[in-house]
């Protein structure tokens, strides 16, 4: 029996537009390390676009399952989160492609096996660090 049938949740059916096929990807540098994944510059290979990829960590125990509870629920708020940045009726909002706004990161779409979130390259590091300097 399929996951899809299962457990669509888990299979993230719902978010089915954005999702990717991990084959498409190409890993170039190390950008950094969060709490739940690994962050490297890439390339959708299909779009030549040059993306950000956030690898997840494989949980090391059953108590860091968790970890896809925090994957599933950052896609979600990439994908169709605070609709306040986008002007067009609710309605519209669910069908349309995602959360677009000049000062947001542009989410591509993702992965499942492994599990990776694709978003738009900002190069000039991290926001903490630039914060920093200008503060």
């Amino acid at each position: 029996m399929a996951l899809l049938k299962v457990a669509p949740d888990i299979s993230m059916v719902h978010l089915r537009g954005s999702r990717m096929e991990y084959e498409d990807l190409e890993f170039g540098a190390p950008l950094g390390e969060g709490s739940f994944s690994f962050v490297f510059k890439g390339s959708i290979l299909s779009k030549h676009t040059v993306v950000a990829v956030k690898k997840l960590k494989a949980p090391k125990n059953i108590t860091e399952l968790s970890i896809f509870d925090e994957f599933t629920r950052e896609i979600w708020i990439m994908r169709l989160g605070n609709i306040l940045f986008n002007p067009i009726p609710r309605t519209k909002y669910l069908l349309h492609s995602g959360l677009s706004h000049p000062n947001l990161v542009k989410f591509h779409g993702f992965t499942i096996d492994p599990c990776c979130i694709v978003v738009e390259f900002v190069g000039g590091g991290d926001l903490f660090s630039f914060v920093l300097k200008v503060l």
